[in-house]
């Protein structure tokens, strides 16, 4: 497009190429037309090339691509794609038809009546033949590139000759002034000042670097330590180039791949733009806009699946190998790359800390959490707002705004559970508090547990926790795992199953990929509650397609469970029901069991709080009933609820008694006699 123009005139109008040719064409065949005789286009035309009219044919033959005044983004759209004068003079004429009155009198003058006035395949086989001296049949024209791309499209319900051809309106308007296709491009904040959308980076970033979606936005902070892939960034931005390779598979935390695609787009000169699933779901406009608008499309897989038919250089992300199936396609295998992105280290989290606290408090933190360093200036940035408003110590202040994240990417998915459990808040028999202090230090020693160990323990080397709480309802499962959170500083999430489990074959195990991945890349907790709705045991009588169907998914959660490299903690309220293969991917099982007298008397002490009738009471209560800890703390809230609190106000004994009898109730179980009896005789 660059090329040097071989005319000694200024550039030729598209329009008056067009409407020239038609407007001789037409006098030529209907020369008693008065349309056509009052018309001059053609003298024009004549003029613009330094002809007379007689010779126009002549030198009409002799117009080239470089001489005509095509717009900037439909010619980058058309560059190397090996277009004829002929081609062009195809789109431009159907292109004209949409703006044009008088060449859609023209049209329908040389056609005669028709329901529309767009030209007719038989019209344009003619006209081409004889300004071109190029011979195309109907076929030749319904299987034309631009109609293979949808960028013209045919409309017909009869012969291909009388087919009528027309401009897709909905990617023309887009390439001559780009307005809607902007709306599927995510948002960008660069360095977390400000937000751009794609149509305002024609002056591309020199630094890109790691991007966090979080809040709707795509954050980009400073590029760091892909310098240890420079090797891998050569070779794919060469093999972009040299269109060796269409599309890279790339297999890494997804804000880690996003860095690295951003950094291909950068050595290509492209726009690195991540796309909705709208435009990933229409390849062929995709393929245009990506030419006009210089784009390297980042697709995520988990969006949605990535169609055959997109061609155009791309980079598609998975932040697991097991993704792999949604993003392999059924094209040539030589034109896709892969490669995977080993997740940051202790060193390049401790340098991004390093930028906001001193030294030993970076090194606290970067060993204390294993998430993306694009999570950092998130945190701090949300650290900043809340040392405004309180006098909290850095330390606690990073603390509670790490815990308050939650990104919308989960919202669909699993629930954020942000209440802070104090160690003071739970009261659990010695054994299960050793058992839930190990799997802390577990937890907070998973980045080096590896070090110094054989060859075949590091064989499978990965950071995963995976603990299992076991024991009846209202034992403290899931209180135990908000617990273990608050004590890490990590943000926990509870998965929904009634959004994770789908009736579609393969959408539960995308659902859960995708929360697996998200929560492995932020460092998140899972909290599986019921986990045997997901990890039942697998039968063997497979004749049925739901039990199959169940054993597909339970086969793919035991694999997909062990390759986890984050924690997970899952709760039961019946180990027989859980399948026994997944006990070996479990690094704890730990199993709650009834409260005993002394820790019921502790868990009646700890809910009762100022309101505690007195010590000696709370242990009669205690002797008195063995409910668990959750049915202790409805009795409680039942009895606040009937006596309202006033100064030094302890709440009855007799008060208490009543309603732990309702909790019997509740429960199912037998009032026993010595409460019965004690209820009657304080009443």
């Amino acid at each position: 497009m660059n090329a040097q123009w071989p005319l000694s005139i200024k550039t030729l109008s598209c329009e008056l190429w067009i409407l020239g040719a038609i407007c001789w064409f037409g006098k030529t065949h209907v020369p008693d037309s008065v349309l056509f005789k009052s018309a001059n286009f053609d003298q024009q035309l004549s003029e613009q090339l330094n002809s007379s009219i007689n010779n126009l044919a002549h030198e009409f033959s002799k117009v080239t691509i470089e001489s005509l005044d095509i717009p900037v983004n439909l010619g980058k759209a058309l560059h190397g794609l090996s277009i004829t004068r002929q081609d062009l003079f195809l789109l431009f004429l159907c292109a004209e038809i949409e703006n044009n009155y008088w060449l859609n009198l023209a049209i329908q003058e040389l056609q005669g009546p028709q329901d529309n006035t767009y030209p007719k395949v038989h019209l344009i086989c003619e006209l081409l033949s004889l300004l071109f001296s190029v011979r195309l049949s109907p076929s030749d024209i319904c299987q034309h590139f631009f109609v293979r791309e949808e960028l013209l499209l045919i409309q017909s319900d009869g012969p291909l000759a009388l087919a009528s051809v027309q401009v897709n309106k909905d990617i023309w308007l887009e390439l001559l002034e780009p307005k809607v296709s902007h709306q599927h491009i995510r948002r960008v904040v660069v360095n977390d000042q400000f937000c751009m959308s794609t149509d305002v980076m024609a002056e591309k970033t020199s630094n890109f670097c790691t991007i966090l979606e979080f809040d709707g936005s795509i954050h980009i902070q400073p590029l760091r330590n892909l310098e240890k892939h420079k090797t891998a960034l050569d070779f794919f931005s060469l093999e972009f180039r040299l269109k060796k390779i269409i599309r890279l598979n790339l297999y890494a935390p997804v804000h880690q791949a996003i860095a690295f695609a951003c950094q291909i787009a950068e050595m290509l000169d492209l726009l690195p733009v991540i796309l909705d699933r709208k435009l990933c779901e229409q390849p062929k406009k995709l393929f245009w806009f990506s030419r006009a608008f210089d784009w390297l499309p980042i697709l995520l897989s988990d969006d949605s699946l990535i169609p055959d038919t997109i061609n155009v250089r791309s980079v598609v992300i998975a932040a697991h190998k097991k993704s792999s199936s949604s993003i392999i396609s059924s094209m040539d295998s030589t034109h896709i790359a892969e490669y995977k992105i080993i997740k940051e280290d202790y060193v390049e989290r401790f340098s991004v800390w390093s930028n906001w606290v001193d030294a030993d408090l970076a090194d606290k933190l970067a060993k204390r959490w294993l998430m993306s360093s694009s999570m950092i200036p998130v945190i701090m940035k949300q650290v900043n707002l809340s040392r405004q408003l309180n006098n909290e110590s850095l330390e606690n202040t990073i603390l509670q705004a790490r815990l308050d994240i939650a990104p919308e990417s989960l919202c669909d998915l699993a629930i954020h559970l942000p209440q802070k459990i104090h160690h003071k808040a739970v009261v659990f028999p010695k054994l299960i508090d050793e058992e839930l202090n190990r799997l802390l230090q577990r937890c907070r020693n998973r980045d080096d547990i590896f070090t110094a160990l054989g060859h075949s323990t590091s064989a499978n080397q990965h950071n995963g926790v995976k603990a299992l709480f076991s024991g009846e309802s209202g034992t403290g499962k899931t209180l135990a795992a908000s617990y273990i959170a608050s004590q890490l500083g990590i943000p926990l999430y509870r998965l929904d199953l009634g959004s994770v489990l789908n009736k579609y074959i393969g959408e539960t195990e995308k659902n859960i990929t995708r929360v697996m991945d998200e929560a492995c890349n932020q460092d998140f907790i899972i909290l599986i509650d019921e986990a045997d709705a997901l990890f039942g045991k697998r039968t063997d009588d497979i004749g049925s397609g739901g039990e199959r169907f169940a054993n597909m998914l339970t086969n793919y959660l035991l694999s997909r469970i062990e390759q986890y490299s984050g924690i997970v903690l899952l709760t039961t309220n019946g180990m027989g029901r859980i399948d026994s293969a997944f006990m070996r991917r479990l690094d704890m099982i730990i199993e709650f069991n009834s409260p005993e007298l002394e820790e019921r008397t502790r868990i009646w002490q700890s809910h009762l709080g100022n309101r505690s009738p007195g010590e000696q009471y709370c242990r009669q209560l205690a002797s008195l009933c063995d409910l668990t800890g959750g049915y202790i703390r409805n009795a409680v809230l039942a009895a606040a609820a009937d006596l309202p609190y006033a100064k030094d106000s302890a709440l009855p004994y007799a008060l208490l008694l009543r309603t732990l009898a309702t909790e019997y109730r509740k429960s199912g179980k037998p009032i026993p006699p010595k409460l019965a009896a004690q209820i009657t005789a304080t009443l």
